[in-house]
Formats: structure tokens, C-alpha cells, sequence
């Protein structure tokens, strides 16, 4: 019965707690500032922290500020011309300490010790395993911050290059050539084309870097068949401009799902750890509460004692 109390009283300490804790989240919030929370939606996620700073939202804050904006490896030349065009900066060259390779890390599994260091390091969850079993990554959730590679104590845990696939592959950005010259918008391009697109507009914003705006002006609509190219008179590789243009918005596409995916990994990890902050915390409080109750139980009990042994001294001598 008395374990059953405990328990009891343990659960409603540890509720009470969590409680608590929402409640001082929701009253005691800071609002951030909004660019702050845009900066970071631009950033890769992967918390790796080779901007010098302790995640994505610290570095979002630095920039912010006014911090370079050319910190970011994973994210590469595309985070650096997003940023600009967000923060009207200029745009600049990715840092020379840093590079943007794609990689994973593997863990050699025979080596594995079960230590669980890793585990703890990964900041979005990539890998599963237990105490004194074998761990292993889960490729699709690595984002390559290489961050459970210094805690491994038996070095089993190795870097390698992302696997070409069809969906990595890409094409080179066009080269106007030696026979191309400016358009001088004729709109030729424009008459020919059997859906309907801007050949002039789609091309000055491939070639102003402003990819941004080729989605509203219906670029995916393009069918490559060709026939702006057929009829340009400056010669100009229309449909390899727009083959490059739509490639590079496929990426971007999946450069955000990615990031936003981990992204709420590492939100996800972060709420469970303060749940279990909160929950042990609670046990502890719990466990004090009885260790407390026992010790005044305990003294009340040599109090009545003493009072009983001064009321009959012969009996307790007896006793």
C-alpha cells in the first residue's frame, strides 16, 4: 500500500510539473524577431554547427545582426543568394575555410560498443540503437553534420561521400557560345511557343539569378520541344536556359522539404528532452518528498517514545 502511495504521489508531481513547465513556456515566451524565424527557414537545418555557432537559429540570430552570410556549408551558393535577396546584401562567396561537399557518416557495426554517445549527439535523431547493442544511421534522416563522429570512443564511425543517383545528376548552367548574341526581343520566341510561356521574361530572370519568379510566370509548363530556339535570331539556347532553370527549382524544392523535415526532428528531440528533464526532476522531487515523510515519521515516533517512557518509566524499564 505504501509503495502504491508512492507512486501515486510520484505521477502527480511529475503531471503537476509538466504542467508548470507549459504553462511558464506559454506566459514567460519571448517573441523573436520575425526575420530572425525567416533567416532560419533559408537555413539547412542540419545543426552542425561549422558556422561557428550552436545550430541554424543561432546563426539566424547572428545574421540578424548583421553577421556574414556566407558561414553555411551545407547550405551552399543557393542559401547564400536566398539570404541576399531576403536582407538586400550583396552577394559573396562562400567562406574559403568551409566547403559544401555532401556526405553521410556510416557506423562500422561490428566496432559499434553500444555506447550511446552518438546517440545523444545527433541532433535530429538519424540514429537508433540501445545501451551495449549495435547502432546504426538511418541515411535518409543524416543530414551530414558529422557531430557523433568526435564523441565515438572507438573510432567506428566513418565519413562518405552521398551515392549518385539519377536524382543528383544536373545540368551544366548554359553557355551562350560564340554564336549567341542579346536578344533583341523580337518575340518570335513568344508566337511560336505551343503553351503559351514568355520565352523574354523566363530568360531575363534565369539570367538575373531571380529564379524565384520563374514559378509565377509558369516555367514548368515549358515541354522543351525546342521551338523558341528554332526561330531566335541571336541564337540564344532558350531551352537549355530553361532545363537548367527548372533543374535548379527541383532542387531548391527539395533543399526546403529536407530542411524543413529536419527541422522538426530536431524540435521533436529537443521537446522530448525537456520531457525527461521534467520527468526526472519530478521522480526526484518525488523520492525527496519520501525520504522527508519517512524522516519525520520517524522522529514523531522517538517523540511519543520519550513522552510514553516519562509517563510509565517501570514499563518501558521492563521492556
Amino acid at each position: 500500500m505504501e509503495i502504491i502511495s508512492t507512486l501515486i504521489a510520484m505521477m502527480t508531481i511529475a503531471l503537476f510539473s509538466g504542467l508548470l513547465l507549459g504553462y511558464a513556456q506559454t506566459r514567460f515566451r519571448i517573441d523573436r524577431n520575425p526575420v530572425v524565424d525567416t533567416i532560419n527557414q533559408l537555413l539547412p537545418q542540419t545543426q552542425c554547427g561549422q558556422c561557428g555557432f550552436a545550430g541554424c537559429l543561432p546563426y539566424a540570430e547572428a545574421i540578424a545582426d548583421g553577421d556574414a552570410i556566407n558561414k553555411c556549408p551545407p547550405g551552399g551558393e543557393q542559401t547564400i543568394h536566398h539570404l541576399a535577396d531576403l536582407l538586400g546584401r550583396d552577394k559573396i562567396a562562400q567562406a574559403s575555410d568551409v566547403t559544401d561537399v555532401e556526405h553521410l557518416v556510416v557506423i562500422r557495426e561490428p566496432e559499434c560498443i553500444g555506447c550511446t554517445l552518438c546517440i545523444q549527439a545527433c541532433p535530429v535523431d538519424a540514429i537508433i540503437g540501445a545501451a551495449q547493442m549495435t547502432h546504426t544511421i538511418i541515411p535518409e534522416l543524416c543530414t551530414g553534420c558529422d557531430l557523433c563522429i568526435e564523441p565515438c570512443p572507438v573510432d567506428c564511425i566513418d565519413v562518405k561521400e552521398s551515392e549518385v543517383t539519377i536524382s543528383a545528376l544536373s545540368w551544366p548552367e548554359p553557355d551562350a557560345g560564340q554564336e549567341s548574341q542579346a536578344c533583341i526581343n523580337c518575340a518570335y520566341c513568344s508566337e511560336v511557343c505551343p503553351v503559351r510561356l514568355l520565352p523574354q521574361q523566363l530568360l531575363w530572370h534565369i539570367a538575373s539569378k531571380q529564379l524565384q519568379q520563374l514559378p509565377a510566370l509558369n516555367i514548368a509548363a515549358c515541354i522543351e520541344c525546342r521551338a523558341c530556339d528554332a526561330v531566335c535570331p541571336s541564337n540564344i539556347p532558350l531551352t537549355q536556359n530553361f532545363r537548367y532553370a527548372k533543374e535548379q527549382l527541383h532542387r531548391q524544392e527539395n533543399y526546403f522539404v529536407k530542411a524543413e523535415r529536419a527541422r522538426g526532428r530536431f524540435e521533436s528531440r529537443k521537446q522530448r528532452l525537456r520531457m525527461q528533464t521534467s520527468a526526472v526532476a519530478g521522480s526526484q522531487r518525488a523520492s525527496d518528498l519520501h525520504a522527508n515523510t519517512d524522516t519525520r515519521t520517524a522522529v514523531v515516533q522517538a517523540a511519543l517514545e520519550r513522552v510514553l517512557a516519562k509517563k510509565h518509566p517501570h514499563r518501558h524499564a521492563r521492556d
